[in-house]
Order: structure tokens, then sequence, then C-alpha cells
């Protein structure tokens, strides 16, 4: 009887010991556990290739013409600051009848605005505000005198920054444009080569003297502490389509 006892636990033990080599050699799935967590994102850096527009805010900030896009360049950091490729990044806007913005960070203005873009990668955020630009349509045949350097042959501004421009109308009421999409109206008067500007709903008054195509503009006391600043425009006279056309100066 004690004889046919160890051998039954010599068998017992020589099947669990066969069992698990068969276990151990042969193939198996090894499945990661779901809570492996992955690099530390430090910080998110990006840039906008556009221009940056210096205008009524405090900082320049990027501006885009509508119809334009611009590519948005992503950079993730890890929190010891080395580059960590392969990042998911997603991208949003604050209004896309302004502002879109592809899965591929590429950013076009479709209308007029100022939005904010995020930046998103895991649980980081970064955003930026982009100022997108569009003249305001003209109606009617109108003079335009758009904004230049302090000589008449040099340009002030360039490509993508906000720009200015004085609308006159025939029916003697003007506007002053910019390009991000605004504008201050009022009436007009003229004798010989003076222009005088009333600004509707404001004590602003604006004087333009005209020298051949172009109109010298100086503001009054109460214009300048509101930033207007003196400045030349040179004649572009557009019809009702907006092409440009031959027209006499007021």
């Amino acid at each position: 009887m004690s004889i046919r006892i160890r051998m039954g636990s010599i068998a017992l033990i020589a099947v669990i010991v066969l069992g698990c080599s068969e276990d151990l050699a042969g193939p198996r799935d090894v499945e990661e556990p779901d809570d492996v967590p992955g690099p530390s994102i430090g910080s998110i850096q990006f840039e906008l290739e556009a221009n940056r527009c210096e205008w009524i805010f405090v900082f320049p900030v990027p501006c885009l013409p509508v119809g334009e896009s611009a590519l948005m360049r992503v950079t993730v950091l890890s929190l010891e600051g080395d580059t960590l490729h392969g990042q998911p990044v997603t991208f949003t806007s604050d209004d896309e009848d302004v502002i879109t913005v592809s899965n591929d960070g590429m950013v076009t203005a479709v209308g007029l605005g100022y939005v904010e873009v995020g930046i998103h990668v895991a649980d980081r955020a970064a955003t930026v505000s982009i100022l997108t630009l569009a003249w305001l349509p003209i109606s009617g045949s109108a003079l335009v005198y758009e904004e230049v350097g302090a000589d008449p042959g040099e340009l002030l501004l360039r490509s993508g920054d906000v720009r200015f421009r004085f609308v006159l109308d025939e029916d003697g009421t003007f506007a002053l444009q910019t390009s991000a999409g605004s504008e201050w109206r009022g009436t007009y008067s003229s004798e010989d080569a003076t222009v005088t500007l009333d600004f509707e709903g404001a004590n602003w008054l604006a004087t333009g003297t005209l020298r051949g195509d172009s109109l010298f503009v100086e503001y009054n006391e109460a214009a300048l502490l509101n930033d207007f600043q003196n400045g030349v425009y040179v004649l572009n006279a557009v019809d009702a389509a907006g092409s440009t056309s031959a027209s006499t100066r007021p």
C-alpha cells in the first residue's frame, strides 16, 4: 500500500511538471497592459508661416488674407526638452466660417474675423489667435486712395499687413477702410486741392491736400489721440465691379 502511494505521488508530480513544460515551450500571445504610460509631454511649440500685423493689438499677431493658406508647424517637447516624434496632433478653430484647419495643420482664411486656433497633443494644448484680411466691397463708382509711405513712391505696408484706404463716393460720402474688414464713415467736401473729411459719430476731422495723384492727410487732435496717423495716400480709381479705371479727382 505504501508503495502505491509513493508511485502515485511521483506520477502526479510528473504530470504537473510535464504540463508546465509544455505551456512554457508552446507559443503564447503576450498582451501589453492598457495603462502603460507614454512619454511625458512638456510643451508644444508651433510656427505659422504667415505675416504678423501690428494694428490695434498690444503685440503683433499672425494675419492671413482671405483665400490664402499657411502651414502650422508643430514641435512637441518632453519634460527634458527633447523632441518627441510621432505624437498625434489635432487642430481646432473657434469659428470655421473665418478659419479652417486641416488635419495636417494647413490654416486657411475663408472669412473676415479674429479667431483662436487650438493645437492639442494628449492632455496638452496651445492656442494662437489669427487675424484675417480683406477689403470691404465698394458699391458704385468711387475714388480710392491707398496708404503708402512718407514718399508717394515708397510703399510703407507689405502684403499681408493691415492697410488703410480712403474711398470717396460720388455722393459726397467717404469710408476710411482697413484691410481687416472694418471702416469708419463720414462726409467730405472738396475745394480746389483740399478735401475736408468729417467722420460720423465722432469729433474726428481730417484734411487732405491733393498733389498730383497723392492725397496728403492730416488729422485733428481728437483723431490723433485715437491712434490715427497722418499719412500719404495714392489714387487708385475703381468702378462698381472693383476694377481699376481712370477717373477724375474730387
